[in-house]
């Protein structure tokens, strides 16, 4: 659509004659409409003439003049014409079918097209109406329409007739623009400098209010058709989140639903802290989006806020603005309504709109802190999320604003030490004899014949290379160090003459199958195994990730502990596995994960504990200049002792860590007389916020033992909340 050419009493004027054109469009008749509309439209907005000729009698007119007249009137029909079809035409109003297939196609042609006007246009929107040229495409186009033997009319359909008149159009106004005088030439160049510059400042300007008010006006039902044409494409169910400025200044937030239980619950109904764990943060990052960063609810105002049922939720007004929040009513719990739920804005102040219903706002909070949770979805294992006390810090986390954004004010914490308490042994998993995957031995025949299969005919670097394509096509602020130290510790490998790097295998115990299917079908680099319940396969991945660390990072929570120094006497040999058959499986199974979920929180944490670990192991290459030597059993459990089914199996090993945690518990103990803790002991737990940890203690290890990132004040994504 071009520029506006309207003013605002011409728009008013306009809309009043919309059920007149509607009804027209209807019965495919406008003669008797556009006559009415044109004399009625000349009368209150005559045409302006030229100077020479405002005070002449129009019978007393040159030709000249008469024919310039003539040629204005033509141009203001024209433009209101295109005024009702761009305005009034059933295919533009957001309730029409069709209307997001039309809008994507408009977005491709903005994108795509978006230039300055020709020479040609300029000079045919100016000259073109009314002009000899245009007498002369339409007596070509009658002329020269198809006919077959006898001279007869031959049907043409719309696209065939519209193809043909384009090219007798773009041949006669190509022939008339270099036939054109110096006059015009000198007006369409100025109309071309002219629309530049007017196009360059438009991109810098806000939207009108009067426009931004409409499409406030029409944004709930355009949710509502957007939301169903995506579920008839995709079978997907949505939520959609939404805010911003209204036309009175008011910030607000609105939720929409499309899907509902069999007990015809949404999501917000169905997830009992949507308000204070979805809205509330969201409510909060809008605000900074509008400038309001410091702006917070009194937890006053959040006590009168209900839900409606049936409507989207809309959050509350900003402080800043004076405008009173409304008391929806109190829903009825258990109403079944429709398969999506529309959202209905507030109306701004001195709004025109009188027909929108009354809003949902959210409840705010207390405080302005932003608070953001990982929640599993539906059928999720619960255990699958990583506790806090074994998080490691995520770093260059992106941020939820492009460039610079200023956080919400975090809520201060004393400096609390960790809890030196050791954590308890973990009980082993629950061995199944007629599950054949969970047998090492069976597991480590087939991984060999798949592996053996698999890499064939792959040269050292060419696995290497394609498996650097399909890492970093995986995005994650940890994740792409993560890639680039793997890739310096597999190529540290091959300029020291090891090709197929370290001879050892990562155990199979509690691996993910996907990697196994990986392998039977020839570790393909470009199609990622099929993932069919996320949340089992997270729980699989990070327990298999836990089970092939050293000991003394083994912890009874889903992710290890958050040690990188090695400890004396310790190494990381278990980990430093490299070539086609190491790190890389471990690398390609995270990327699978990180495809599958997105930027989840609990995939961030564990990205950032597996970029730090091999950050240790990129180091100790460094440091040692070749792979250290794997230890043997016997060498890392001592010469002599009885290496029996027990110890080798993973219940042994947590045995010989609770035999030990009373060790820990008495070094600790003594810690604790010689330097008294100012404050009470803690506990680490998980919420939805963001908070500071100070330094403290792990287990009893230290805090030299532990990675100074870790303990130092820092941020997580999942967020960490100590508790006294």
């Amino acid at each position: 659509m071009g520029r506006k050419w309207t003013t605002k009493d011409q728009e008013e004027f306009l809309t009043g004659w919309g059920p007149r054109y509607k009804q027209a469009s209807e019965k495919k008749n406008y003669m008797f409409f556009w006559d009415d509309l044109f004399s009625a439209w000349f009368i209150v907005f005559p045409k302006a003439v030229a100077a020479d000729v405002v005070n002449i009698a129009p019978e007393l007119w040159s030709p000249e003049q008469q024919e310039t007249a003539q040629k204005g009137i033509l141009q203001r029909k024209a433009q209101l014409r295109d005024w009702f079809r761009n305005h009034m035409r059933p295919d533009c109003r957001v309730d029409s079918p069709g209307y997001i297939r039309k809008l994507v196609k408009l977005h491709e042609q903005k994108n795509t097209g978006k230039r300055s006007r020709k020479a040609t246009e300029m000079y045919s929107a100016r000259f073109y109406q009314g002009s000899d040229t245009q007498k002369t495409v339409q007596k070509r186009l009658r002329d020269e329409a198809p006919r077959d033997s006898a001279r007869e009319l031959i049907q043409e359909t719309k696209a065939e007739k519209s193809s043909r008149r384009m090219k007798i159009y773009g041949a006669e106004i190509m022939a008339a623009w270099k036939g054109a005088t110096e006059e015009q030439t000198s007006e369409v160049l100025v109309a071309l400098d002219e629309s530049r510059m007017r196009r360059m400042s438009e991109e810098d300007n806000d939207p009108m209010p009067d426009d931004q008010q409409e499409g406030l006006r029409r944004l709930p039902r355009l949710m509502d058709v957007a939301a169903k044409e995506m579920h008839d494409v995709s079978g997907w169910y949505f939520t959609i989140l939404s805010g911003g400025r209204g036309a009175a200044g008011v910030v607000q937030t609105a939720s929409f639903h499309l899907g509902q239980t069999r007990n015809g619950v949404d999501f917000e109904h169905a997830y009992s802290d949507f308000n204070e764990v979805v809205m509330k943060p969201w409510t909060s990052f809008v605000r900074n989006l509008c400038g309001e960063s410091g702006a917070q609810v009194p937890a006053s105002e959040g006590s009168t806020l209900e839900h409606v049922p049936n409507q989207g939720s809309v959050g509350p007004p900003s402080p800043s603005s004076r405008s009173p929040i409304p008391r929806p009513p109190i829903p009825q719990e258990g109403l079944v309504g429709n398969g999506h739920r529309t959202p209905q804005m507030a109306q701004p102040e001195g709004g025109t709109d009188g027909t929108a219903r009354t809003p949902t706002p959210t409840p705010p909070s207390g405080d302005g802190s932003e608070n953001v949770s990982p929640r599993h979805s539906e059928g999720e294992v619960a255990q699958a999320e990583p506790q806090a006390s074994n998080s490691p810090p995520p770093e260059n986390a992106p941020s939820s604003t492009s460039g610079g954004r200023e956080d919400g004010p975090v809520r201060a914490e004393p400096q609390l030490p960790h809890s030196s308490s050791p954590p308890p042994a973990r009980s082993p998993p629950p061995e199944n004899t007629n599950d054949r995957r969970r047998s090492p031995s069976h597991d480590a025949t087939v991984e060999h014949n798949m592996t053996l299969r698999a890499s064939q005919g792959l040269r050292p670097d060419s696995w290497l290379q394609q498996a650097l394509k399909r890492l970093r096509a995986t995005e994650g602020p940890d994740w792409r160090e993560a890639v680039d130290l793997w890739e310096g510790i597999e190529r540290n490998q091959l300029e020291k003459a090891q090709p197929e790097g370290t001879k050892q295998r990562f155990s199979t115990v509690n691996r993910p199958p996907q990697i196994a299917r990986w392998f039977a079908y020839g570790r393909n680099f470009t199609t990622d195994p099929d993932i069919s319940d996320i949340a089992q396969y997270e729980q699989e991945l990070l327990t298999w990730w836990a089970y092939l660390q050293p000991e003394w990072r083994t912890s009874t929570d889903p992710l290890p502990l958050p040690l990188y120094h090695t400890p004396e006497g310790q190494n990381w040999s278990v980990l430093k596995v490299t070539g086609s058959n190491g790190l890389l499986i471990v690398m390609m199974a995270f990327a699978w994960w990180g495809k599958a979920v997105g930027l989840s929180p609990l995939w961030l944490t564990a990205t950032a504990d597996l970029k730090h670990t091999l950050k240790a192991l990129a180091n100790l290459c460094e440091e040692t200049g070749s792979v250290p030597r794997r230890s043997t059993i016997k060498e890392r459990r001592g010469a002599g002792t009885n290496i029996g089914k027990e110890n080798s199996t993973l219940a042994g090993r947590r045995r010989k860590q609770a035999e030990a945690a009373p060790l820990a518990r008495v070094s600790s103990k003594r810690r604790k007389q010689a330097d008294p803790p100012t404050v009470p002991p803690t506990r680490v737990t998980r919420s939805s916020a963001v908070h500071k940890v100070d330094d403290g203690t792990v287990d009893g290890l230290g805090t030299n033992a532990i990675e100074e990132s870790t303990i130092s004040q820092y941020y997580l994504t999942t967020g960490l909340t100590v508790e006294a």
